[in-house]
């Protein structure tokens, strides 16, 4: 994606777009920064670019993705997020018009400025509205009215020998500065410490899918399934990944890992294959250890053929599974280490492994202890600082306690210092949870736009995504991105092996309680009954003990709004029998629902609210949750600040939990 060139800018509607991003003028005229995501931004230059002219989906996709296959879906929440910056006040039509079919066009007028350029602004847009500012005449308007050329395009002539002279030196002068700034980076990034990758990390080797049949399109389709696979892999901190060209050296070869462990150096490969079979393709993957040539984990899937984003589906199943099998296993190498010899790095693989497990307090405060100490060992450490932040924001989630607020200020210093050193996905995915936390949604939402590339946390991004539009009482939205969130994880996970287990065998299922029960709740709420009796009992099977709770309290609900009473109170009977103490709690029943004053989705959960009286619930707790839907009421049990803080009309700023 081209950058625009120094000293130009576009104006339109009260925003100006630079290189250095988009502004808006605020109430004294002054343009203040506005925070949108970097695919957004892109997706804006691009249609700026065209002039007012139709720009197609794939043209966009192809500059804002270059080189990478996404779905369209990207593209819809990216228009999303743009418009709802820009379209703030306008009383008519938004500024990026729909072409059906078609693809998209930037309607606004637009000025194009070019700061010492003997030209006018030029109006890009289609309306005829004539430039308002004129940057090149500012000195001298009388000047510059006198001289302007009547082509406002026209290149402007030629220059007098001194002018030359003096850019001539401006210019070496400038190519001095440049070189000197060049070298002081050379020597700061040299003396500075690895922040993501070491040479202390596991090399991996990743091998072409080997083709069982005759058709080149499996061996095209195993190709990009290991380059695919090669990148997400390289993603992982102090992961060394084997080049592609070398590991296509030995596809054809029958060698065993131990002779790739002899002649690359590698502690693991990853191998598979892709056959042909029934009109789609069958693909086996495993993950094995070279040092001692045993398999850690594999699986198989088979997949519908002739799909545009094959190798990604495919990659995305496989990916999460492999992953959480090679963390577990380099925890177990780095917990075999004396603690004086475990590397930052080490400990973050430790700590990875334990943030994994069931949640629990016990888990999460094991790794909280293990990032801690990784970064004492190295403080520019980008992984322990974004886990680290991960797990400050989750217990704020799902345990939320007096600390609440002091967690998530610790988290953005966190994130803050992560992303100075080097940006990573992990970094990124973290920041979206963050700000719907401090209920910043259409931020959120466009940060995940920027990570939704990232396969191994795709379908937790869309849930991201969800949760974001479910807040904002966008249902529709919400439920298109629940539902992708859901097919792109494992639908079906009793093919999944690791023989040592390493105790993630609650990860390997893809299906999620959270977005199954957020998913549950948006189907209830827009009438899709029994789509949501569904979700919401595999939500509450998922995982064992309290977490799924608020899922069976949502459960009841949807037996009741369907019809089905004995069963809304058999449930509603269970729970408080299994943890009274969720129906009792005003502030966790509310969690629960995803009931928070303010939002969009507040008074929507009237109903639900009514379901779970007729349920049972007692009268107290209903007058409660009432008041809170209706807005009468911002008791919480803990405030949450941020630097953007919503205040509502009742003074109450809101924390989002999931």
């Amino acid at each position: 994606m081209e950058t625009l060139a120094i000293g130009e800018s576009f104006l339109f509607e009260g925003f100006r777009l630079d290189r250095r991003g988009l502004c808006r003028s605020d109430d004294r005229g002054a343009f203040v920064p506005v925070t949108i995501g970097s695919r957004a931004l892109d997706m804006l230059r691009v249609l700026i670019a065209a002039e007012g002219d139709l720009v197609s989906k794939d043209e966009i996709m192809a500059a804002v993705w270059p080189g990478t296959v996404v779905e369209d879906n990207n593209l819809t929440v990216q228009i999303a997020a743009l418009r709802r910056i820009l379209d703030q006040g306008r009383a008519d039509c938004s500024c990026i018009q729909t072409i059906a079919g078609r693809g998209y066009c930037f309607a606004a007028p637009v000025t194009r400025c070019v700061v010492g350029m003997d030209q006018r602004p030029r109006d890009l847009s289609r309306t005829g509205i004539k430039p308002s500012v004129t940057l090149a005449d500012e000195r001298s308007p009388e000047v510059g009215a006198a001289s302007a050329p009547s082509n406002p395009s026209a290149i402007p002539g030629r220059r007098g020998l001194g002018a030359w002279i003096h850019s001539r030196a401006t210019l070496g002068l400038l190519a001095l500065v440049c070189a000197a700034v060049a070298i002081t980076a050379v020597i700061v990034q040299w003396s500075r410490p690895t922040a993501l990758n070491s040479d202390g990390g596991p090399a991996i080797v990743v091998m072409p899918f080997r083709n069982q049949g005759d058709g080149a399109a499996q061996t095209k389709i195993g190709e990009a399934i290991a380059e695919r696979i090669a990148v997400e892999l390289a993603r992982l901190p102090a992961t060394r990944i084997v080049a592609q060209n070398t590991a296509a050296a030995y596809a054809d070869r029958p060698i065993d890992s131990r002779q790739l462990y002899r002649e690359l150096r590698v502690r693991y490969a990853v191998v598979g294959s892709v056959t042909a079979a029934g009109g789609g393709v069958h693909v086996e993957a495993a993950l094995v250890d070279t040092t001692g040539d045993a398999v850690r984990w594999s699986d198989h899937s088979d997949f519908a053929d002739g799909a545009a984003q094959l190798a990604d589906d495919i990659v995305a199943l496989i990916i999460r599974p492999l992953v959480l099998v090679l963390e577990q296993e380099e925890a177990n190498r780095a917990a075999a280490k004396e603690p004086a010899e475990q590397t930052a790095d080490d400990l973050v693989w430790r700590g990875a492994a334990a943030f994994d497990r069931p949640l629990s307090q016990a888990n999460r405060g094991e790794a909280r202890e293990l990032f801690q100490k990784a970064l004492t060992l190295d403080p520019r450490n980008v992984w322990a600082l974004s886990r680290l932040a991960h797990v400050d924001i989750t217990e704020v989630m799902n345990y939320p306690g007096p600390e609440d607020e002091a967690k998530l200020a610790r988290a953005e210093q966190l994130l803050n210092a992560a992303a100075s050193i080097g940006r990573n996905n992990q970094t990124r995915y973290a920041r979206c949870m963050l700000l719907r936390l401090q209920a910043r949604f259409d931020e959120a939402i466009s940060i995940c736009g920027e990570v939704i590339g990232n396969l191994l946390t795709r379908a937790f991004v869309y849930k991201e995504i969800g949760l974001d539009y479910l807040f904002l009482g966008q249902l529709e939205q919400a439920a298109i991105a629940f539902e992708t969130a859901d097919r792109l994880s494992r639908g079906d996970v009793r093919n999944s092996r690791s023989p040592r287990g390493g105790g993630i065998p609650h990860l390997l299922h893809g299906h999620n309680w959270q977005w199954l029960r957020a998913g549950g709740l948006t189907y209830l709420l827009s009438g899709r009954y029994q789509e949501s009796v569904d979700w919401l009992h595999q939500a509450s099977d998922t995982v064992p003990g309290p977490v799924v709770d608020g899922a069976r309290v949502l459960l009841a609900a949807a037996y009741a709004l369907s019809g089905r009473q004995r069963e809304a109170v058999e449930t509603l009977a269970e729970l408080r029998a299994r943890n009274s103490q969720i129906l009792a709690d005003p502030e966790k029943l509310a969690n629960a629902i995803y009931l928070r004053p303010g939002t969009g989705l507040a008074p929507r959960l009237q109903p639900v609210i009514e379901a779970l009286r007729s349920a049972g619930l007692s009268e107290p707790m209903v007058a409660a949750l009432l008041d809170r839907a209706r807005g009468s009421t911002g008791e919480r049990s803990a405030g949450i600040s941020a630097p953007a803080d919503v205040t509502l009309g009742s003074s109450t700023k809101v924390r989002m939990g999931d």
